[in-house]
């Protein structure tokens, strides 16, 4: 009886310790999945406005020159411009 005993208190042990034992909240799966998505939401929300400000700037680059505006104030415009078009980056990034 003192086996039984033994065995059954030994296998309580061992699934005490097993109940005991922390679990992860992320996984190593839900770490890369979640870097990755970072880093193709990050690129994407710096590299739109960027192109969105390049193809802007050549199609109206001669209106500006014609009209003879500042490289200054061409800058502060899309200065001013950039919030929108991180805005619509967002929805083009979230949206893949």
């Amino acid at each position: 009886m003192t086996a039984l005993t033994l065995t059954h208190s030994t296998a309580k042990s061992a699934s005490a310790i097993k109940t005991k034992r922390r679990r992860r909240i992320i996984t190593p799966l839900d770490r890369n999945v979640a870097s990755e998505f970072l880093r193709i939401f990050v690129v994407t929300l710096l590299g739109f406005p960027l192109l969105v400000s390049v193809i802007d700037l050549v199609e109206h680059l001669r209106k500006y020159t014609a009209d003879k505006i500042p490289v200054r104030d061409v800058a502060i415009s899309y200065y001013y411009m950039l919030p929108d078009t991180i805005k619509y980056a967002e929805g083009v990034t979230v949206n893949q």
